[in-house]
């Protein structure tokens, strides 16, 4: 991962003898640096190869911890994405991991633009009150109560809103999947598809890169030069 000469080898050794507490400070000095640098690469390989429509959100997924440890055989630091609530932290795209997400969502629902991010009128959010079709509607079948829901709100005697197909249909139906719909214009628009066929994330190794590109950006040895010279003037104080 990095050339180190004997010499170097034998001044990290004379300085560990003298000074084993400031080596322990000086090490976890290093380490926190790499995680630090290793942070900003991760963030700019996401930004670079995926599509990212909320930097804030990505910024606030990957994260550094400073080096931890009072041993030089326990020191760590770490940096990475983190998961959260409906988030996985892209480790499909590094792992190839089978990703468990039953729903994706469509160019509509990003009003015409891939680029942006979902509206919150197509979101299934517990405060978005959908279109209830199975009391909304007429008819004995869930097809025929689909049909007389979207027939009234092409008329105008159903308010038009956002509503849930939950099951597959026959007939004339059958192209509308289970998922989240809307109408404008009397069109209908699908917003969301619930367990798409395709929803596995193409494969990116970008924390892989973000951690080559690390390497290759830090020099350990200016840095164990610089955080042993920070913890001798530290300890002439």
């Amino acid at each position: 991962m990095f050339t180190i000469t004997n010499r170097d080898i034998k001044d990290l050794i004379k300085f560990y003898r003298n000074a084993p507490s400031q080596f322990m400070y000086a090490a976890r000095g290093v380490l926190t640096t790499q995680a630090y640098i290793a942070r900003e690469e991760q963030i700019q390989e996401i930004q670079s190869s995926m599509t990212v429509r909320n930097t804030r959100f990505v910024q606030s997924k990957v994260r550094y911890q400073k080096a931890r440890g009072n041993k030089l055989d326990n020191i760590y630091s770490l940096s990475g994405s983190v998961h959260g609530p409906r988030f996985s932290g892209w480790e499909e795209q590094e792992t190839g991991v089978r990703t468990d997400r039953t729903r994706t969502q469509s160019l509509s629902s990003r009003g015409d633009d891939w680029d942006k991010q979902v509206r919150g009128t197509a979101r299934m959010k517990p405060t978005n009150r959908f279109l209830d079709v199975e009391s909304e509607g007429q008819g004995s079948t869930y097809e025929q109560k689909i049909s007389s829901v979207l027939a009234g709100m092409r008329r105008g005697t159903i308010k038009k809103r956002n509503f849930l197909i939950r099951r597959r249909m026959g007939g004339r139906l059958r192209t509308l999947r289970t998922g989240l719909y809307g109408m404008k214009r009397r069109l209908i628009y699908r917003y969301q598809t619930f367990k798409p066929q395709r929803v596995q994330p193409k494969r990116n190794q970008w924390h892989s890169r973000a951690i080559s590109q690390t390497m290759r950006r830090i020099n350990l040895r200016q840095e164990w030069t610089k955080q042993i010279t920070r913890q001798l003037n530290f300890k002439k104080k």
